[in-house]
């Protein structure tokens, strides 16, 4: 079973940017953290670099609360179904198929000129951090807890 994970880290490895992978905050990068715990050495993929994702790399600019560098991402699809499942929102959606896939706003657009409400499920779910909120909360150790059934005023809260 430990062999079999191994491989699968090593497969997603070949689609992701391992010297990002080395230089970025490790609490916020679940993979990271998986690679770790399982004991991999990130230089030792054996398989080639295959055609990546990170082309998709988005130029766009962010909306008032999510910030998206999509080339971080590693396609495993949380934010597409947070937003979908979770959030009801449909804005994120997988476009292209095999090595071709990627996340895509509305219809390729950014978060602003989509109908992206902010509400931040999309970040919440993210492994990577390839999509994060301004305030960077996935980083940043609470000194308070705020309880609220109200989403705007838990982000109120955050931004204080």
């Amino acid at each position: 079973m430990e062999r079999l994970r191994k491989n699968i880290i090593e497969l997603v490895l070949t689609d992701y940017d391992t010297e990002r992978l080395k230089k970025e905050d490790h609490g916020a990068n679940e993979l990271y953290n998986v690679v770790q715990q399982i004991g991999f050495d990130i230089d030792s993929v054996r398989y080639p670099k295959g055609k990546t994702h990170q082309e998709h790399s988005d130029g766009h600019e962010p909306s008032v609360y999510v910030v998206s560098d999509l080339s971080a991402a590693s396609d495993c699809y949380r934010c597409v179904r947070a937003c979908d499942e979770v959030q009801g929102e449909m804005v994120l959606t997988m476009a292209g198929r095999g090595f071709d896939s990627h996340i895509a706003k509305g219809t390729n657009e950014s978060f602003k000129d989509s109908d992206c409400v902010s509400c931040g499920a999309c970040a919440q779910a993210c492994p990577t951090s390839a999509i994060t909120d301004v305030f960077k909360s996935k980083e940043t150790k609470a000194d308070e807890v705020v309880r609220s059934v109200c989403t705007p005023a838990a982000w109120a809260a955050t931004s204080k």
